[in-house]
């Protein structure tokens, strides 16, 4: 019986790259789409799943009999940032995360792997920094504290792995 994974942003940046190489060890991969018409994006090995990644929903059934939860899934940052946009960027990763980490631990989920960002730092020019560099206190690190903060707490039910 092969590893189930379930990844959310599958179809984002990132997450195509992602599917492939988890199709290419065998493990079973299921992918949560928004829309019909962006299954077309997927590989062939991956099954996708309906639904919306800041709504709890069905696609939340098929994320708790998975082992393994993937989240990619967040706005894209390269847009106006009114008021309005800015909220979805927060939301598009904090609720993600809230609601696969619960999918997930109330499951048989053993691993949660979040994204985060660089901007967990925010601009610090030219300083050098490391993991153990504080936070940033600008917009982008504000929403990498929170969205790291919504992954970790699974950390007593899940082994919680972001970056």
């Amino acid at each position: 019986m092969s590893l189930k994974v379930f990844v959310l942003g599958g179809t984002g940046f990132i997450g195509p790259y992602l599917l492939e190489a988890l199709g290419e060890k065998g493990y079973e991969i299921y992918a949560l789409v928004r829309s019909r018409s962006k299954i077309a994006r997927l590989p062939p090995q991956v099954r996708p799943v309906l639904g919306d990644a800041m709504v709890p929903g069905e696609w939340q059934k098929v994320a708790a009999q998975c082992e393994v939860g993937i989240n990619l899934a967040g706005a894209n940052i390269f847009h106006r940032w009114d008021p309005e946009y800015r909220r979805l960027i927060l939301d598009s990763r904090v609720l993600s995360t809230q609601l696969l980490g619960q999918a997930l631990s109330e499951g048989r989920g053993r691993v949660l792997l979040n994204s985060s960002a660089v901007g967990f730092y925010g601009d610090r020019g030219e300083e050098e920094l490391s993991e153990e560099s504080p936070p940033g206190q600008d917009f982008l690190a504000q929403v990498c504290q929170k969205w790291e903060a919504a992954a970790f707490n699974f950390k007593d039910r899940l082994r919680v792995v972001v970056g």
